[in-house]
């Protein structure tokens, strides 16, 4: 399949590396810096088997590249939240189906409205940091789960599964995000406060009562049935487990002094929250500490 990917972050270079081996891989980039380097030498993938550089993938500046956009098959999204919106009108242009591979489910609201005919919506379990524009460090094989939200189901889309890049196709996405919501809100903002490694949280007493409290307020703001309540926090503490030496993306944000996605994730459960009139002092208290937390690091 021809592929465009729009996003040069860590899971944007991840994807085109690992795509690029069974598929035309076109990488658009935010800076014509990146796309340079990329053209020049080739995306580095590091992981536990040691280095492969891929390259054979194409790389272009987004501001450059509308006429190729409409030559690919599918567009990935792999950028942030609050990137989404100025591309809207780029997609709606130049686009027939697209992946949405974001974190966070701010941008269900307006999918209804995107003028595409075909949308896929999809959540990333690998483990990635971007070393710098060409080279991305695999720091824990995952999947991507992703599903049809609307249009036709595109042939070959089975194809996007590859070795150690795994795809899952599946009918009901809507719970899969919502599951991922749910550990990227109490995750993200309390490794963020606490400045610690997710693994911390379950292993300091006094942090894993807030997790439970945080998981279980998140749960009633998105309406969960309280007989599923055990069931996403267990999710939540084994996540935690399994990315325990990981730095969150959102500490990560923070630290290098980025805008967080506080807004997409844990913004979304409050919204949702006060549309239900259901009260939710923790979330909103752990929103307001990393907007302030993103405040300061602007003055």
């Amino acid at each position: 399949m021809r592929i465009g990917i729009i996003g040069g972050g860590a899971i944007g270079l991840l994807a085109a590396s690992k795509l690029s081996d069974n598929h035309q891989i076109t990488l658009f980039t935010h800076t014509s810096l990146q796309a340079d380097e990329i053209n020049e030498k080739g995306i580095t993938l590091i992981d536990m088997q040691g280095e492969v550089n891929y390259k054979n993938i194409n790389a272009l500046c987004i501001d450059d590249s509308e006429h190729l956009i409409q030559r690919q098959e599918i567009i990935i999204l792999s950028v942030k939240q609050t990137a989404l919106i100025e591309l809207w009108s780029l997609l709606e242009e130049n686009a027939s189906a697209v992946v949405f591979l974001q974190n966070g489910m701010s941008h269900f609201a307006h999918l209804p409205e995107l003028l595409v005919s075909t949308i896929y919506t999809g959540i990333v379990e690998h483990g990635a940091i971007r070393e710098n524009n060409h080279t991305v460090h695999h720091t824990g094989i995952g999947m991507i789960k992703m599903g049809l939200y609307r249009g036709r189901k595109l042939p070959g889309m089975e194809y996007l599964d590859t070795d150690g890049f795994p795809v899952q196709l599946l009918p009901d996405i809507k719970s899969i995000h919502t599951e991922k919501l749910i550990i990227n809100s109490v995750i993200n903002p309390l490794t963020s406060i606490l400045g610690v490694r997710n693994g911390e949280l379950i292993k300091n007493t006094y942090y894993i009562k807030l997790l439970k409290s945080i998981c279980q307020e998140v749960c009633h703001s998105l309406l969960i049935p309280e007989t599923e309540h055990q069931i996403y926090l267990e999710r939540v503490i084994t996540i935690c487990g399994r990315t325990a030496k990981n730095t969150s993306s959102m500490l990560r944000d923070l630290q290098l002094g980025k805008k967080t996605e506080i807004e997409a994730i844990l913004g979304y459960c409050i919204r949702e929250a006060d549309k239900n009139d259901i009260p939710a002092p923790q979330c909103k208290m752990l929103f307001n500490m990393v907007r302030g937390m993103e405040e300061s690091e602007e003055m």
